[in-house]
């Protein structure tokens, strides 16, 4: 009786849900586990999947050609290259020496999470956080940063900002920090910034880049197909 009762409620979840699984069709909706029509073997065998992914990769580059006059011709080529665009020294000295001096006083609420033996520590830049780190200001508002943003994110709009630190092995036995392992965070084109505050050897976890694995070659959207089809057979993150 309650296995029937189960199988009842399960298909009256999935007659539910079916309108929102659809729509996330439109979304950046990524889990193929949370979402049984995105993780549809048969589906992803037809090119669901991989036409999501030449779409988003469309609409991205649509967008970037919109608001491609924020950002110079040498940044816009070297983007385009290698997918990533490095800049030094990118606010005024005495300006970085104050940002510098100021988050190393600052003392507030952070979040923290651990993957591995690594943590991550984050510090949401809200208003209270910016009266009390005014240098951040001069960072925000300089067109290097607001114009590159935009660009590579192909959105006109404010992004996301954290004060961030990560510390590696501090978790005695755990398993080594999957962030080390080459992966792509998404199947769309997405942005991040970092500015950094101190120097990043290359033995405390630089970050690290394939250069031009933004393009959406031949190559890569078969094995983007290819990923779909298998999916259930990889570890979930």
């Amino acid at each position: 009786m309650n296995h029937g009762l189960g199988d009842i409620l399960s298909r009256a979840r999935s007659v539910a849900m079916t309108p929102v699984w659809l729509g996330q069709l439109l979304t950046s909706a990524k889990s193929f586990g949370d979402n049984p029509i995105l993780g549809s073997r048969r589906l992803n065998e037809l090119g669901l999947h991989a036409g999501r992914v030449a779409l988003a990769h469309r609409l991205a580059a649509w967008r970037r050609s919109r608001v491609a006059h924020l950002v110079s011709p040498e940044d816009r080529a070297d983007f385009a290259r290698d997918g990533f665009v490095i800049k030094h020294d990118v606010m005024p000295a005495a300006a970085f020496e104050a940002l510098v001096a100021q988050v190393k006083a600052y003392r507030g609420i952070a979040r923290e999470t651990i993957q591995g033996d690594a943590l991550t520590r984050r510090i949401a830049l809200d208003h209270a956080v910016l009266d009390r780190v005014p240098a951040l200001h001069v960072l925000r508002d300089l067109p290097a940063w607001r114009g590159l943003v935009r660009y590579v994110g192909s959105a006109n709009a404010e992004p996301i900002v954290y004060l961030q630190t990560i510390l590696s092995h501090v978790v005695e036995g755990a398993d080594p920090d999957p962030q080390l392992a080459l992966h792509a965070d998404t199947f769309h084109p997405s942005i991040k910034a970092w500015l950094f505050l101190t120097d990043v050897p290359e033995d405390d976890g630089p970050f690290v880049y394939v250069p031009g694995s933004h393009r959406l070659t031949e190559q890569r959207l078969a094995w983007e197909r290819r990923m779909s089809i298998d999916i259930h057979d990889q570890d979930r993150l």
